[in-house]
Order: C-alpha cells, then sequence, then structure tokens
C-alpha cells in the first residue's frame, strides 16, 4: 500500500485521472503481490529440493538468471583472466 501511494501521491501520478488511479493501483499493489509470490516459490522450492537458487530458477521458470557472453565479451574475458594470471604468478614470485 506504501508503494502505491508513493506512487499514486508522490509521483503525481493522480494527474494521470482515472486510467493514471488503475495503472497505478495495478502496479503498486498487484505486481508487487505477484513478484514477492513468485520469490517465495523458488525459495521454498530450493529449500525442498536441496537446490541453489539459481537452479531452482532455472527449474520453476525456464529461464537462465546466468547471462551468456556474447562472443566479443568472451574474448575480453580471456585476456582479463589471463593478465590476472600473470600478475598473480608476479606477486608469487
Amino acid at each position: 500500500m506504501a508503494y502505491f501511494l508513493y506512487r499514486y501521491v508522490l509521483r503525481l501520478g493522480f494527474l494521470d485521472g482515472a486510467s493514471g488511479c488503475y495503472f497505478h493501483l495495478m502496479q503498486g499493489l498487484w505486481y508487487r503481490t505477484l513478484v514477492d509470490a513468485k520469490v517465495t516459490e523458488i525459495v521454498a522450492f530450493a529449500e525442498s529440493k536441496q537446490v541453489s537458487i539459481v537452479d531452482a530458477i532455472k527449474e520453476r521458470t525456464g529461464i537462465d538468471p546466468v547471462p551468456k557472453l556474447l562472443p566479443a565479451q568472451e574474448d575480453d574475458n580471456v585476456q582479463r583472466n589471463a593478465k590476472r594470471k600473470t600478475s598473480n604468478l608476479k606477486e608469487l614470485s
């Protein structure tokens, strides 16, 4: 309810008229409730199956929460990791 009031009153949502009231009501109450329910469901699933949160998200939603790297980003990561390894080896010497 506080989020709805923040959006509707403090962020001047009331200036949008009736459609603004409906939008901010749905966004502030219904959507937040839906998100909280989904988070609770995934956490409960992870605890019951003894899996990580990442695996629980994959299993329950079919979404991979770990982003895939583009080929250019993979090359940059390989170069950064190589630099870190050589700097670590220099520190150890």
